[in-house]
């Protein structure tokens, strides 16, 4: 909970009202069990405005290796909850059923809806599931496509970590 809220004050800060475009969208209200649908602009403000290395994973009810690889996901996000942060994309899924779903599975992180595969298309995602990698800079680092295993999801975060975070700035 406490990383959504995290997630959700550095989105308002770097899309807040105050350094925005007056005809930018609203960011939504980011939290645990919840699905807002988001634009493909909206995405990627929230990757951006990560301070730490940033997992999305892309997802569907109706996926099946979406499904096997959901618990896996969850466990890392527990694991890691103090050095990564965590996004879901639901892509093409009915909002209620995406919803149920995260609430069986107790997913401690947002997720975002993608009804019309719109972010998807944008990131160049061919199939689900997948899952991204960025460094806390926002840069992307790694890209899984398919049902990730739990060796190489630790692998992929733990090198994440790595080279995650922006080296400090210049001696004052």
């Amino acid at each position: 909970m406490r990383r959504s809220i995290v997630l959700l004050l550095l989105v308002t800060a770097a899309c807040g009202s105050g350094s925005a475009a007056p005809d930018a969208e609203p960011v939504p209200t980011l939290l645990p069990g919840t699905v807002v649908e988001v634009t493909p602009d909206t995405y990627s403000a929230i990757v951006a405005a990560s301070d730490r290395p940033l997992v999305v994973n892309f997802w569907a009810t109706w996926c099946g290796p979406c499904v096997e690889e959901f618990p896996r996901l969850v466990e890392a996000a527990h694991a890691y909850a103090d050095e990564v942060a965590f996004l879901g994309v639901d892509v093409e899924d009915d909002a209620r059923a995406a919803e149920e779903f995260l609430t069986r599975f107790e997913v401690p992180y947002p997720s975002v809806g993608d009804p019309k595969g719109d972010i998807k298309r944008a990131e160049r995602i061919v199939g689900l599931p997948t899952t991204q990698f960025y460094r806390a800079d926002g840069e992307l680092a790694f890209v899984h496509s398919g049902e990730i295993e739990a060796d190489e999801l630790t692998e992929r975060i733990d090198e994440l970590i790595r080279i995650g975070t922006p080296a400090s700035g210049p001696p004052s």
